[in-house]
């Protein structure tokens, strides 16, 4: 879909030049198409041009006048954490040889305004890569996957004082990676270098050297005669490969003159490597490959399953809470307007509560509350950081401006929330968000959500509101901060549990 952001540019005069294609899903029969767009979080959050679906629509009508076409925007999540594995994946897939020079804490990695990537070095790699177009292909590679600028400074460092723990075959490893134990030439290309294999659900761009692995699901061959018209490109064999990672399968295409190819004798459930050019297919919607060379190969199948297991939730807090005893937080803090009687539920919970900059779930501070046995006994409160600060109270945006983001602390949300009810406002789209950006960094959340807007009501006409509903059962919201509301939904979840 590369050269449909070229000709869209083009088309007006590169009036979007952040727009991204995530995937397309097409579906014939219906001559419908369903188009799937990534717009930087910067953007995201202050509104993007109404204009854009217009464009579009005209963009579509003028190169597919008998499909009709439907967009999808999503948030291009921006954190340092997921920004961080891509500097990894980056090193192992085409510089194994830093990759095995640095540890994990060698690459650090802060967002502002841009992005800024500070790798400590050993000066004789430095030597090595200050010789090659390394920095320049890092920096275009993270501006082409996050739309922003970036810069590198490296931190020189003698030989020897980066002490790497020989029991990993890697310095760094990346989850995007697909563990091999070995590989053998089989045909095609013989390459020199075989860059590690990438999972396929990890593959969501084009690629011009890239590898792909796994257990073969399906080979199809087709035998191909030479006529006048081929005769310049004619291959004899034409092979259509399924190869099953784990993590999903990934459509292989492969020609070759070669009788003798190995692949002949190949069937399913053998291990193959793959190493060609990536290209997105409008027909099947998704990612394929075409491949030069094709390999035999050994999967690490334990280390495969290890790296696809999600992580346990966080035993440790980025944004420390503030922990108290059930009698000092109700008595001294919030809570003191309920009688104390009425305050021993039995009931276990999270209360969550935000503030967001439009109805969307785009946070710029939130509050958890954890209730045991009826008393609230920890407090989570931050801000977050955002790109919009104009929606924001002139008091709040400093302590904005120096927060993490959203995305950096959803370690912090399933730690606090691991194993827990959460009573929160609109949780469908709650869940949407953070859902996504979990998966992405390894973590499960599939919690039981409670929704805060429809607590004790009954049966009614309309869409439930929170605020009306709080008003309904004398409860005042205090302040304009999170923490206040999360207070008021924890007096009315309360009050409707007796």
């Amino acid at each position: 879909m590369d050269k449909f952001i070229e000709r869209f540019n083009e088309f007006t005069d590169n009036k979007y030049p952040y727009l991204r294609v995530k995937k397309v899903d097409i579906f014939n029969y219906e001559k419908r198409a369903n188009i799937y767009f990534y717009i930087p979080e910067k953007i995201y959050e202050n509104g993007f041009d109404n204009s854009l679906q217009k464009d579009l629509a005209k963009f579509c009508q003028k190169i597919a006048r008998n499909m009709k076409c439907e967009f999808f925007f999503e948030r291009l999540i921006l954190s340092e954490e997921l920004c961080k594995e891509n500097v990894e994946e980056f090193f192992i897939s085409r510089y194994p040889f830093i990759s095995s020079s640095i540890t994990k804490d060698c690459i650090k990695v802060e967002i502002s305004d841009n992005i800024t990537i500070d790798l400590t070095i050993e000066e004789d790699v430095f030597d090595v890569i200050e010789q090659t177009d390394f920095s320049e292909k890092l920096i275009l590679f993270i501006q082409e996957t996050y739309i922003y600028p970036t810069q590198i400074n490296y931190n020189i460092v003698k030989k020897g004082d980066i002490k790497i723990d020989l029991s990993e075959e890697l310095g760094v490893v990346s989850k995007k990676t697909v563990p091999i134990k070995s590989f053998e030439y089989l045909c095609g290309i013989n390459s020199k270098q075989v860059n590690y294999p990438l999972f396929s659900d990890s593959i969501l761009r084009a690629s011009d050297n890239a590898s792909v692995c796994g257990l073969i699901d399906d080979v199809r061959i087709k035998e191909n005669e030479e006529t006048e018209e081929n005769k310049s490109y004619f291959k004899k064999y034409a092979y259509r490969l399924v190869l099953n990672d784990l993590a999903g399968t990934f459509t292989v295409y492969f020609k070759t003159n070669d009788d003798q190819c190995p692949l002949k004798d190949y069937g399913v459930g053998k291990e193959i490597l793959a190493k060609g050019k990536i290209v997105y297919s409008v027909n099947l919607g998704k990612y394929v490959m075409y491949a030069k060379s094709i390999y035999k190969c050994e999967l690490d199948v334990e280390k495969i399953k290890d790296a696809l297991k999600p992580l346990p939730p966080p035993e440790k807090l980025k944004i420390p809470s503030t922990k108290y005893s059930g009698s000092d937080f109700i008595t001294e803090q919030t809570l003191d307007d309920f009688k104390r009687e009425d305050q021993d539920k039995d009931f276990d919970c999270v209360i969550m509560a935000y503030n967001s900059l439009s109805s969307d779930f785009i946070p710029w501070e939130i509050t958890m509350l954890s209730f045991v046995n009826g008393k609230c006994d920890e407090v989570y409160d931050t801000f977050l950081r955002v790109s919009n600060l104009d929606a924001i109270e002139p008091e709040f945006k400093p302590k904005v401006n120096l927060s993490k983001r959203f995305a950096d602390i959803i370690g912090d949300i399933i730690c606090f929330t691991k194993g827990r009810q959460i009573v929160c406002q609109n949780p469908q789209k709650v869940l949407d968000t953070i859902k996504p950006l979990a998966k992405a960094q390894r973590y499960e959340f599939e919690p039981e959500l409670i929704d805060a807007d429809k607590l004790g009501m009954k049966v009614s006409k309309g869409e439930a509101d929170l605020r009306k509903n709080l008003k309904n059962n004398g409860i005042v919201v205090k302040g304009e901060r999170s923490y206040d509301l999360a207070i008021a939904i924890a007096k009315l979840y309360l009050k409707v549990k007796k």
